[in-house]
């Protein structure tokens, strides 16, 4: 992967061959459902199989080696998620950090895609307690925990006992899931 990136307010040109980043990635599909559509988010880590832990700062991010790059096939605004991330943010609380990039893949243009902070306990990312299997009772249960709310095929640990939002589109529950 090669990253491209003059600064704000300055032009990238796709021919240049000056790149902030310059590396392998191992990367999959991200998603459950949105893996059907036309433009499909990209989970990477920086690496390979034979390094696999390569961490970098990209788009001025703090250096992790965890990313993704969110489609946003059904914004039609393409901002929805980091003007929200961004919000949550100015309130005092943790969210994903994002940048707005394009993408170009074996040279098609693949259209604007949101680089984003892979939510993960890290000290850069969501700074939570380390939680141990010695962590079983008081005090030691309150904190540490990241919990996922999307259907990925996987057995939910609990569903909602509410309906999703978008009730009349789908057939999903609202699950929720342990992450850590």
């Amino acid at each position: 992967m090669q990253i491209i990136d003059n600064g704000p307010g300055q032009i990238n040109y796709p021919n240049q061959q000056n790149f902030v980043y310059d590396g392998k990635i191992m990367a999959e599909y991200q998603g459950w459902s949105s893996t059907n559509s036309p433009k499909k988010n990209i989970d990477f880590n920086l690496g390979d199989a034979a390094n696999p832990k390569v961490e970098a700062a990209l788009g001025g991010l703090p250096e992790e080696n965890d990313w993704l790059f969110k489609a946003e096939f059904t914004d039609r605004t393409l901002m929805k998620n980091s003007l929200s991330y961004d919000t949550y943010r100015k309130m005092g609380r943790w969210a994903p950090r994002t940048r707005f990039c394009e993408m170009i893949i074996d040279g098609q243009y693949m259209g604007v895609y949101t680089l984003m902070e892979k939510v993960k306990r890290d000290k850069n990312r969501l700074d939570i307690s380390k939680m141990t299997a010695q962590d079983n009772s008081g005090d030691a249960l309150t904190g540490g925990y990241i919990i996922e709310m999307n259907p990925t095929g996987a057995q939910p640990a609990w569903y909602s006992a509410f309906a999703p939002i978008n009730d009349a589109t789908t057939d999903y529950n609202v699950e929720f899931k342990y992450v850590y």
